[in-house]
């Protein structure tokens, strides 16, 4: 949890500087990657706080499927 707490706020710091870049008229970095992967790293994250709280996390459909955007700003 304080791993997560930590990356959390430096993720907080990243956004408040790429507001300040696109402020600045700087092009954002929008990479490609497989958005299925994405879902899959965040359910696998919130697993243990939803098995605390007896929710079943579940994704019925896993394809691989590219899209072209920030990451993190998606997080």
């Amino acid at each position: 949890m304080t791993r997560n707490a930590t990356q959390a706020g430096l993720d907080l710091i990243k956004d408040l500087l790429d507001v300040h870049m696109l402020e600045e008229n700087v092009t954002p970095h929008s990479p490609t990657f497989d958005i299925s992967a994405f879902m899959l790293e965040k359910v696998d994250a919130f697993a243990p706080i939803a098995m605390a709280k007896r929710i079943h996390l579940h994704i019925t459909r896993i394809e691989s499927e590219l899209v072209r955007l920030d990451a993190d700003y998606l997080s």
